[in-house]
């Protein structure tokens, strides 16, 4: 059965794909009891997504500092992440420990010069498209 969780992180999917061989340029993460990680995605054309992922359970990445500003994505993945960790695929299950009760979840992971990978409770895709007026 699909619920509207995995619809909206299949959705999320499509569209970010679209950002593959493009890049990333801003990174936010809070942390605490409400804890979240917010990421801008940028086009050569102009046009933006922002990825918003609240609940963060996990967060893995590479050396940030080291690429001294916008990031190339290589590869972009949104996977729905069944309750309970039934069904994980492997590299998701290694990132962190499942447990009984646990909800369903999302996995955001990206490739390229800067690995990442982001397991959190929500996610959110915020898009604006450049104006074609001069």
């Amino acid at each position: 059965m699909v619920t509207d969780f995995h619809a909206a992180c299949a959705d999320a999917q499509s569209f970010l794909s679209g950002f593959t061989d493009e890049f990333l340029s801003d990174v936010v993460l809070r942390a605490g009891e409400s804890s979240s990680f917010h990421m801008t995605l940028r086009k050569s054309d102009g046009a933006e997504a922002v990825v918003a992922l609240e609940g963060v359970r996990c967060l893995s990445g590479g050396d940030f500092h080291a690429l001294g500003g916008m990031a190339l994505i290589g590869d972009i993945h949104v996977t729905h992440l069944p309750a309970d960790g039934a069904e994980w695929p492997a590299e998701a299950a290694a990132l962190m420990r499942t447990f009984e009760g646990l909800p369903p979840l999302v996995w955001l992971r990206l490739a390229g010069p800067l690995e990442l990978d982001v397991i959190a409770s929500i996610i959110t895709v915020y898009a604006s498209i450049p104006s074609s007026a001069p």
